[in-house]
Parts: structure tokens; sequence; C-alpha cells
């Protein structure tokens, strides 16, 4: 009898989950480590007053003069770069693996065999990726929070949780659409298609569509919109924008139950 889908899934994770908590440590204590150079070294203000406002929106950038401000920094350089971009390839990666991923390697099919739901199967594994992202998001406030030991100004461990759930729950919207995806399809690489493209085009529109006339409005269908718009390390959490992306996770789970439940589980799919 398979008591737990979920502490199974996590259990098949845990070397390569290793290796994800490392390299997110280093590269959050890397920003953190930098900090003082970009503190003391005001020709990079200089710089960036010569950027078009345009590039400097592109860069994540909305006030110069916080660009030097641990909270600024700490937004621009690791929240808005770093964070997303590590969460989304681990979020998708997982997403992808623990249901498409296991149908093409032939042992979804042992798991169904047992006598459990494959509603059950969905939403085990669904918290599977949610418990695995939360990992990597305490890694992310350990080694940030860390530098309010050495930094005054440092965000306070409010706002620094605040950041790091809206980080959770925007990795966790393109897991679970990858989960979906997955059960849909039962195609390993449909799924990756799916949620990698939608990744990077909704990042561009996040980026592009406030600098066209016109078009500013289509930043709303952008999930890093409401993962980035409200800045939490300076102003805390936004109920409404971890709403969004609350609903767009629920959303996601909830095609995943019925894709799943309505198709014939195949067998080598690529």
């Amino acid at each position: 009898m398979l008591h737990s889908i979920a502490g199974k899934t996590i259990f098949d994770s845990r070397r390569a989950m290793i290796g994800w908590m490392i390299g997110t440590a280093l590269a959050a204590l890397l920003v953190v480590a930098i900090y003082p150079i970009i503190r003391d070294t005001p020709e990079i203000l200089d710089l960036l007053e010569s950027y078009p406002e345009a590039m400097l929106e592109m860069f994540g950038i909305d006030d110069i003069d916080s660009y030097t401000s641990p909270p600024g920094f700490l937004e621009t350089q690791l929240f808005s770069t770093y964070v997303p971009l590590i969460f989304l390839i681990f979020a998708i990666g997982r997403g992808v693996s623990v249901l498409a991923g296991e149908e093409r390697d032939r042992t979804l099919d042992v798991l169904l065999a047992n006598p459990v739901s494959r509603e059950r199967v969905i939403l085990e594994k669904a918290a599977a990726i949610a418990a695995l992202i939360a990992v990597l998001g305490a890694v992310v406030f350990v080694v940030v929070l860390s530098g309010s030991l050495l930094y005054e100004g440092w965000p306070s461990v409010v706002n620094l949780v605040s950041a790091v759930i809206s980080a959770i729950l925007m990795g966790l919207t393109y897991g679970w659409l990858a989960l979906a995806a997955g059960a849909v399809t039962g195609r390993r690489g449909m799924a990756m298609g799916v949620a990698a493209g939608l990744a990077v085009a909704t990042y561009i529109i996040n980026g592009v569509a406030p600098l066209v006339e016109g078009l500013e409005w289509a930043v709303n269908l952008s999930p890093f919109n409401y993962y980035l718009d409200h800045n939490p390390l300076q102003n805390g959490f936004h109920l409404g924008n971890a709403a969004v992306l609350a609903g767009l996770c629920a959303l996601f789970l909830g095609v995943a139950v019925w894709g799943f439940r309505r198709r014939d589980v195949g067998v080598a799919r690529s």
C-alpha cells in the first residue's frame, strides 16, 4: 500500500534538491556579498542616469535613487532576476517530470496499479512541487536574512517573507501549469514547451508592454506583473497580487485534475 505519494515524490527528488539548494544559496549569497560594492560606488548612479527610462524599466529599476538601498538593490539584482529564473526552471522541470516524465518512463502505470484515485495522484504530486519550491524559498530567506547582520537598512523580516512568498507563488504558477499540460497531453515535450513558452512570452509581455503605447493593458495578462509590480521588499505583502497568483495556481491545478481524469494513460511518449 502506498501511504504518501507526495512523500515519495519528495524523497525521489532528494539528490537533485541538494544541488538546487546549493546553487540557490550561492546565487543569493553572491548578490548579498556584492551589495557594499554597489553602495560605495556612486558612479553607478551616474551611469544609470545616462540610460533611457525604457531600458531602466526593462532592468526592473523603477527608481534610480533607491537602487543603492538594500531593498532596491535586492529587488533588482535578486528578486527580479536570479530568483524568478531559478524558481521557474526548477518548478517547470518538476511539474513536467512528476507526471508526464513518469508516464514516459512507464513508472506511472505502476503507481496507478495501486488502490489510489487519480485525483489523489495529482493533488499529492502538486503538493510535492509546492513543498520543494518552498524549500528553495526558505534557502533564499535564510541567506538574504543573513545580510541584516552585516548591513544597515536591510529589509525587515516581514517584508522579506512577503517577497519570498510572492516568489513561491510565481514559481508554483508555472510549475502547476507544467503539471496541467502534462496531465492533459501525457507528453513530456509538450508539457515543457507549453510551460516554458508561456513563461518566456509572459515575461516579455511584462517588460515590453508598458513601453508600447496602447499595449499597457497587456501587463495584466502576465503573472510576472503580479509578482514584481508591488515590490514587497519595500512595501510589504500585497494581498490582491497574491490572490491573483493563487487563483492561477488553483486554475491550473483544476485543469490538471480534469485532464488526468479523462485521459487514458499511455506508455512511452516524448
